[in-house]
């Protein structure tokens, strides 16, 4: 009797060849589709944009800053103040400079996932030589990245511009001598504080109760001044930490000269007063000090 089975036996290859074809595209498929998404951290990055990133540096600072590896020196003062200068510099990196009230520091942060970390730090150094800017943004940026800068204070057409926030500047100010010193100034008189002093012209000191002792901390141009309002106070807290540098006659007025922490700080006394200037560029204090006279203070 005749059988099918010549026949039979292909059918049965065919249908097992489609099912394992069938059988390998049904899994190909699934593990295409269950793929886990790579997220590029740097694209993730530069979606993100500045304004959001400095937003992020004003809310973490407090932990950021604890991190920095030098604390603040001023007395009193305990933790540095938010950035009064930011520049992104590519790589997703930046650098910011800050200060406790008188004495400046810099740092290299580093953005990655919404996370900053510390790279360097800068003890006592607000500004850059030209060639040292340059040598920081090949080390820790890109050369050809086209740098972004904000601050909240500058010097423009000899007159110093001030900004409510951190504000983009085509002034890279973290260039030392990206400007020209202005000339122009205005006396500037403390009515309670007893002196009066020339400023340049535009610039408002701000004022500050200290938690840390009995002085008012007052902002200037360059550095800061510590108006003491209890000499007694200062000779047992601050000055055993000081070493006794000389005396010196700048202007109308002698100071005692000090040093702390690589610091220099001009002492003058007035009775059970003391005004204590101090910050990291010694010249142009000593030449702002020039105008500082003592006058007495207002009568009530």
């Amino acid at each position: 009797m005749k059988t099918n089975n010549g026949f039979i036996v292909p059918v049965l290859l065919g249908i097992i060849i489609l099912l394992l074809v069938g059988g390998i595209v049904y899994v190909y498929k699934n593990e295409k589709a269950e793929a886990p998404v790579v997220v590029d951290t740097d694209t993730q990055n530069n979606v993100i944009s500045e304004s959001e990133i400095l937003a992020s540096l004003k809310t973490n600072w407090q932990t950021i800053q604890a991190s920095i590896s030098f604390r603040p020196t001023h007395p009193g003062t305990t933790a540095w103040l938010s950035p009064y200068s930011v520049q992104f510099i590519g790589n997703n990196n930046l650098l910011v400079s800050f200060e406790d009230g008188y004495n400046p520091g810099m740092a290299v942060l580093n953005f990655t996932n919404n996370q900053f970390k510390i790279l360097e730090n800068f003890k006592n150094q607000g500004e850059f030589p030209l060639v040292d800017w340059q040598n920081l943004v090949k080390k820790y940026g890109d050369p050809a990245y086209s740098v972004n800068t904000y601050t909240v204070s500058l010097l423009r057409n000899n007159e110093i511009v001030s900004f409510q926030e951190l504000t983009k500047v085509s002034e890279n100010v973290f260039v030392k001598d990206y400007s020209v010193t202005p000339t122009t100034k205005d006396t500037y008189t403390y009515k309670n504080h007893g002196f009066t002093i020339e400023l340049p012209t535009g610039f408002v000191p701000h004022e500050e109760e200290s938690e840390g002792g009995p002085y008012i901390g007052i902002s200037l141009p360059s550095g800061g001044l510590s108006y003491v309002k209890d000499v007694s106070w200062w000779v047992k807290y601050d000055l055993p930490s000081y070493t006794y540098v000389k005396s010196i006659k700048i202007g109308d007025t002698t100071f005692n000269v000090y040093a702390y922490s690589g610091v220099t700080f001009y002492w003058f006394r007035q009775g059970n007063v003391g005004y204590q200037f101090s910050g990291p560029k010694t010249a142009k204090i000593e030449e702002m000090l020039k105008t500082f006279k003592f006058v007495g203070w207002a009568q009530s």
